[in-house]
């Protein structure tokens, strides 16, 4: 039987196949410009436009706030699925490391649910993300993907 040390060692000619693979989402960071542009900037147009219809119809301006909270309320559940992901986005960015770190799956409990909203929808991505939280603690752990 012959020894080997560690400097006989050669790398394999093919990587190795893991049991598990990690797949990361390309996205941008969260930036305050982006939401504007994304989120404020449509809304300030549809703001803009309910307050011209409103002036053409003469309708006065004490019945103008049912046209607007209407026009805001459709566009926020349209635009439901950006806010919750931003909400994590922003929860990743200003939360404390401690809080963060504190995640005993990998990948963490924030990044499983943005991923899982992206991949399953907004309905479906809540319940399995909602599922993993209750899961987050001692005895589980290891890694999950969505």
């Amino acid at each position: 039987m012959t020894q080997h040390s560690f400097t006989d060692w050669k790398p394999p000619d093919k990587p190795v196949a893991l049991p598990y693979a990690i797949k990361m989402i390309e996205r941008p960071r969260f930036s305050l410009i982006a939401v504007i542009i994304d989120f404020f900037l449509p809304a300030a147009l549809i703001a803009f436009g309910i307050w011209y219809l409103c002036r053409i119809a003469v309708i006065p301006e004490e019945r103008a706030w049912i046209y607007y909270s209407f026009a805001f309320a459709g566009y926020g559940l349209l635009r439901l699925k950006q806010i919750v992901l931003w909400g994590i986005l922003i929860y990743q960015r200003f939360a404390s490391d401690k809080l963060r770190k504190a995640c005993v799956f990998t990948p963490t409990c924030s990044e499983y649910m943005y991923q899982s909203i992206c991949k399953y929808g907004l309905a479906a991505g809540l319940a399995r993300g909602a599922r993993r939280l209750l899961r987050c603690h001692e005895p589980n752990g290891g890694i999950d993907e969505p």
